[in-house]
C-alpha cells in the first residue's frame, strides 16, 4: 500500500488534481523499471531479458550481497527461468517490476512473442478460412448470465504446437457497462469481430449454442470440454441432443486441470502456440493467475485473477481434449474417459480401432475428465 502511494507521488507531476499530489511526501523506490525488465540483450550469442542480468539486480535491492545473498537471487532467477508461472513472482518480490496480474502465470514478453507481429484482425479472418475441415478441440467456459462466455478450438497435434480460434459473447446491452467497469474495449472488440454480442441484457445460450453448432459443421470439432458451473448440464445436452456435437464435462479440481495448464504455460514459453495476437486473449493473457497445491497440482484461479480469464480457461479446457487424443489417439478417446481412474495406478484400455492394445497411466495427468 506505501509502495503504491509512493508511486503515485512520483508519477502525479506537480498535477493538484490528479491522485498522489503529496508535495511534502518525497519517495525513494528501489526498482528495476519495467522496460528494462524486458528489455532484450544479447549474452554470448544468446537473446536474455534484463531482469536476467545481475547487473540490474542492484537497481532494485542496494543492499545485494550484504543482507540479500547474491546466490538466492541465482535461485530465484533459475526458478523463474524454468517455470514461466514463477515469473511475476520473481519479478514483483525481488526487483519491484509492477506486474500484469498478482502471481501472474504467463510472461506476458513470451505471449506476444507467439504472436509474431502479425495483424490480429487479417490473421483471425485468413485462418477461419484455412482451418476449415481441419480437426480440432473445444472447450466452453460459461460464464453467468451477465458475464462474458468462451468457446476456444485448438488445432494441432502437439508435435509442432497448437493454433487457437476463440470466440467470446458478452450481452448485448451491458457491453457498454461492462466497458466502463472492466476497463476494456469490449465495443471496439464487437465491431472488430472478437467479441459476439447477444440480445438483451443476459448471455443468451441457445445463440451461444447454436453458434458452436455453425462451427461444428465447418469444422471437424472431435470433442468439446465444459466446466460444470452455470449452465453446463443444460449447456451439454443442448449440445449433444440438438447439435450432435460428442460433449464432456471437466471438472475444475487440479487432478484434471493440472496436466493442460502445465501444458499451456509451457507452449507460450516455448513459442510453440499461435494465438494471432487476439487482444481478448491477450488481455485475459495478462490476468491469469495459478493456484498451486504442495503436490505441484495447479489450476487457473478465477478468484485470484486480477480480471477476467474466461478464454485462457477454455483453451486449457480445450488443449486437456487434444492432450488426450495426442496420448492416445482419437479413436481411445471415448474408451479412456470412461474409465474410473485413480492417481498412481494403471488404467488399461481394450484397444483402438486397429485393435491395438494400450495402457494409460494417470499418473502423468493426461486424463481430463472425472
Amino acid at each position: 500500500r506505501k509502495l503504491k502511494y509512493a508511486r503515485a507521488v512520483r508519477d502525479n507531476g506537480g498535477d493538484p488534481d490528479r491522485p498522489g499530489y503529496a508535495p511534502e511526501f518525497l519517495p525513494v523506490i528501489y526498482e528495476l523499471p519495467r522496460d528494462e525488465a524486458y528489455a532484450i540483450h544479447k549474452r554470448n550469442g544468446k537473446q536474455v531479458y534484463g531482469w536476467e542480468l545481475e547487473s540490474n539486480w542492484w537497481k532494485a535491492n542496494p543492499n545485494l550481497g550484504v543482507t540479500i545473498p547474491v546466490e538466492a537471487m541465482r535461485e530465484e532467477c533459475r526458478k523463474a527461468k524454468e517455470d514461466p508461472s514463477q515469473l511475476n513472482s520473481f519479478l514483483r518480490l525481488n526487483l519491484n517490476v509492477v506486474t500484469d496480474a498478482d502471481e501472474g502465470a504467463i510472461d506476458m514478453g513470451k505471449w506476444d512473442q507467439c504472436g509474431d507481429d502479425v495483424d490480429p484482425i487479417a490473421w483471425r479472418a485468413k485462418r477461419l478460412e484455412e482451418l476449415r475441415g481441419e480437426p480440432c478441440y473445444g472447450g466452453l467456459d460459461l460464464g453467468s448470465s451477465s458475464d462474458l462466455t468462451a468457446f476456444v478450438l485448438v488445432f494441432g497435434d502437439g508435435e509442432d504446437g497448437y493454433e487457437i480460434l476463440p470466440w467470446f459473447w458478452v450481452p448485448e446491452d451491458s457491453a457498454l457497462s461492462r466497458q466502463h467497469k472492466d476497463k476494456v474495449p469490449y465495443v471496439t472488440w464487437i465491431e472488430q469481430g472478437f467479441v459476439e454480442s447477444t440480445s438483451d441484457d443476459w448471455t443468451n445460450y441457445n445463440e451461444v449454442a447454436r453458434m458452436i453448432g455453425k462451427l461444428a459443421s465447418e469444422y471437424a470439432i472431435r470433442n468439446v470440454a465444459i466446466d460444470r458451473a452455470f449452465q453446463g448440464d443444460q449447456m451439454m445436452q443442448v449440445l449433444r441432443e440438438e447439435h450432435g456435437i460428442d460433449v464432456v464435462p471437466m471438472g475444475a479440481g487440479t487432478l484434471t486441470q493440472t496436466a493442460p495448464t502445465k501444458r499451456w504455460l509451457d507452449l507460450i514459453h516455448t513459442g510453440r502456440l499461435a494465438h494471432g495476437n487476439n487482444p481478448v486473449m491477450r488481455w485475459q493473457a495478462g490476468n491469469l493467475v495459478v493456484w498451486r497445491d504442495e503436490s505441484g497440482g495447479m489450476k487457473p484461479n478465477k478468484k485470484k485473477s486480477t480480471e477476467k480469464i474466461d478464454g485462457q480457461a477454455a483453451a486449457i479446457m480445450a488443449l486437456a481434449c487434444a492432450m488426450v487424443a495426442e496420448n492416445a489417439g482419437p479413436s481411445m478417446l471415448r474408451t479412456i474417459r470412461r474409465q474410473r481412474s485413480f492417481l498412481g495406478k494403471t488404467v488399461s484400455v481394450k484397444g483402438d480401432a486397429n485393435g491395438t492394445a494400450a495402457q494409460h497411466h494417470p499418473a502423468d495427468r493426461c486424463e481430463p475428465f472425472q
